[in-house]
């Protein structure tokens, strides 16, 4: 018969939930890292010609991170835009959209006639909208410099 003895058990569960917790605050700050690291390559790049070009820059300025959360046991990390419209250049659009009473500027008489402002009825606009992924193929671009930034705060936590 062989028995087996384990000394220091009450060490050893201190020190793995050290090791928990040091881990769970660097993946936290890596986490945020890399969703701040993704906002980044949204707002310089793909907002700024490859998926999309800036025409008033409100869409680009809306671009945020939000703080990393918990939710059921999982670290979850959030980017992504404060405007309505934001959705439509993502995923395209085809439909009706509702358009407000407006006055138009613009030349009355042609080319060469006075500039003046012309009233625009309210109504629907159908729209046709192709799809600028400019948040997915940011991920898909930034996946792996993002996997590896976590994986440092992995391996920092461990060694901390």
């Amino acid at each position: 018969m062989i028995r087996a003895w384990v000394t220091g058990a009450a060490d050893m569960d201190a020190r793995l939930d050290r090791i928990r917790s040091e881990v769970e605050v660097a993946l936290r700050l890596s986490m945020g890292r890399a969703c701040l690291m993704l906002q980044r390559h949204i707002q310089q790049n793909k907002l700024s010609g490859q998926a999309l070009n800036a025409r008033s820059g409100q869409l680009r300025a809306s671009i945020i991170a939000r703080p990393v959360t918990e939710v059921n046991g999982l670290l979850v990390g959030e980017v992504g835009s404060t405007l309505s419209y934001a959705r439509m250049q993502e995923e395209g659009f085809h439909g009706r959209i509702a358009v407000r009473a407006r006055l138009k500027q613009g030349r009355k008489f042609g080319k060469l006639g006075k500039l003046g402002k012309q009233p625009q009825p309210a109504g629907n606009r159908v729209v046709h909208l192709k799809p600028h992924a400019f948040l997915h193929g940011a991920l898909r671009e930034m996946g792996e410099p993002a996997r590896k930034l976590l994986l440092e705060g992995l391996k920092r936590g461990i060694h901390a």
